[in-house]
């Protein structure tokens, strides 16, 4: 089973104050961090949903604008929130991708061993839903199986996946990591400057 990846990337950053997409970490811009750790798993295709600063943002890209296995999709609605970025990506899925891991472009610490590996426990378990815990608290990067790709389309707003997994939470599939800080996401200037 080969699953595909969805950046969401298209976002407002209005508690960040700027874009964070392309706020510089370790030397460049968080969203190329972003897409180079997709690219550097298992993952078949990278798809990276892009519209606040979209030229900026595709620009950034530049260095692994030629990787076959990378698709960017502008979503012209993204001032609607999440839900719209979710129903870009899905649209620009595969016909035949069984899953698709939903990333956020805002969480560098991630690498592409935490993505391996939840790769394989959705394999093994074969959930609707498969995410990162440490504790009792629940992380991104987060997969869902295709047989949700209905309602994930249906979101409306800024809503993420979060009502899907309260609705399935029999069916989802917990990965435990040993610590949020590699899962860590850049919300507000604050959680950027406190980045290792």
């Amino acid at each position: 089973m080969r699953i595909d990846g969805i950046i969401l990337a298209a976002g407002l950053s209005t508690r960040f104050g700027r874009p964070k997409q392309l706020a510089e970490w370790r030397g460049q811009p968080l969203i190329l961090h972003a897409a180079e750790t997709a690219l550097g798993s298992r993952l078949r295709n990278v798809i990276v949903v892009i519209g606040h600063v979209a030229d900026q943002v595709r620009a950034a890209l530049n260095p692994v604008a030629e990787r076959p296995n990378l698709k960017v999709v502008y979503n012209p609605e993204y001032e609607e929130g999440r839900a719209s970025s979710i129903r870009y990506g899905l649209k620009a899925l595969p016909k035949d991708a069984p899953a698709a891991m939903f990333l956020a472009g805002d969480q560098p610490l991630i690498g592409p061993e935490l993505i391996n590996a939840l790769i394989d426990t959705f394999i093994q378990r074969r959930p609707l839903i498969c995410y990162p815990v440490s504790g009792l608290t629940r992380s991104n990067p987060t997969i869902f199986a295709a047989a949700l790709f209905p309602e994930l389309m249906r979101l409306t707003g800024d809503v993420g996946g979060s009502a899907l997994i309260e609705k399935y939470k029999s069916r989802v599939c917990e990965h435990p990591i040993p610590s949020l800080g590699t899962t860590a996401d850049v919300d507000q200037e604050d959680d950027f400057q406190s980045l290792p």
